[in-house]
């Protein structure tokens, strides 16, 4: 197993793209905790997410535009690619804004920058801290068609 920081979080941006529970949870410690987009989620809410994450977008591919290391923590900023192929759930605050509380399948291919910053021990995520450009995804999936 790679102790490199940088290894260790390409295998979980895999792990990700191939809803790979079984790998997540190798590269995952036990006490992981982090904070996605404001929300703080442990590792049995990650762990879920990526059980469900093939419900809502497919074809999952991350593409990483910058990935940087420096001891035990890794920065990365990314894009994830794939396609609309189930419900999307709206958070309550946005739904309000859409008016909607879900967005139908579009079979769409979208995308969605973000950033993420972890500490990596031992082969392992230990926490970290991700911002996702979620609402630009959503207004890719609302968009009519032919405004892509």
């Amino acid at each position: 197993m790679s102790q490199d920081p940088r290894d260790v979080l390409r295998d979980y941006l895999r792990a990700w793209e191939n809803a790979d529970v079984p790998e997540m949870e190798r590269l995952v410690a036990p006490a992981f905790e982090h904070v996605v987009n404001g929300r703080r989620e442990g590792r049995e809410g990650l762990l879920a997410r990526v059980r469900g994450s093939d419900e809502v977008i497919s074809d999952r591919r991350f593409e990483i535009d910058v990935l940087i290391a420096e001891g035990t923590s890794v920065a990365c900023r990314c894009r994830m690619t794939g396609k609309h192929t189930g419900a999307m759930p709206i958070p309550p605050p946005v739904a309000a804004v859409f008016g909607v509380e879900q967005i139908e399948p579009t079979m769409r291919q979208v995308s969605m920058s973000g950033m993420i910053l972890a500490t990596i021990e031992e082969g392992q995520l230990q926490s970290g801290y991700g911002e996702w450009d979620r609402l630009g995804l959503l207004t890719q999936m609302i968009a009519p068609a032919g405004s892509e």
